[in-house]
């Protein structure tokens, strides 16, 4: 009986909860091109983008541009709306990158080789916008510490209050904070008024 081989794994990893998949079409053209990565600095980059999608007619912000070592690997990745306006691209493209040397003439860099044309459908997944931790944890111990804040206030004003009527009825008030730490003698009426401090 031959072996069960496990199931290959998925081609994708697992998709975020709160995340969303799009699916964009695009095309995607290879080709080979003379002299060595570092020929090809940020504004050299820009212009042979730019230049590119100017002479595909899309938008440059459609067009992703790679760069990479094999004598210059060069990758251009263009959105496009739809799996058919990708089919239609690629026809065009077709005749217009043939051969080697009609890639040269339309990229203005050398190229070696003739570039490859493919429409693809792109998986891309949009994280969704960083949420606001749960409030069931953090809200109590803030709840808790406002409830204790407005407690010990509370306290505080009854102990002021209860100061302030002992000294109004004429009763001794003794050594307490909220007092200043001196003992007053209320007088009744006639009485001389003694105070210590």
């Amino acid at each position: 009986m031959p072996a069960l081989l496990p199931p290959p794994p998925d081609a994708h990893p697992p998709t975020p909860p709160g995340a969303t998949i799009v699916l964009q079409p695009q095309v995607v053209i290879t080709l080979v091109a003379s002299g060595t990565v570092d020929d090809y600095d940020d504004g050299k980059r820009a212009n042979l983008r730019e230049g590119f999608a100017a002479e595909m007619g899309v938008a440059a912000d459609d067009v992703a541009l790679t760069i990479e070592a094999a004598s210059v690997l060069v990758r251009f990745d263009v959105d496009v709306s739809s799996e058919e306006a990708g089919a239609q691209l690629v026809t065009s493209l077709s005749a217009r990158l043939s051969s080697a040397s009609a890639a040269s003439s339309l990229l203005g860099i050398e190229v070696e080789s003739t570039p490859t044309l493919e429409a693809v459908v792109t998986r891309i997944v949009l994280q969704p916008p960083p949420s606001m931790p749960p409030s069931g944890g953090g809200g109590s111990v803030m709840l808790g510490a406002i409830a204790g804040g407005a407690g010990v206030t509370l306290l505080l004003l009854l102990l002021v209050l209860a100061c302030g009527y002992r000294r109004r009825h004429g009763k001794s008030v003794q050594a307490c904070a909220p007092c200043q730490s001196t003992a007053i003698s209320m007088p009744s009426q006639g009485q001389k008024t003694t105070q210590q401090v």
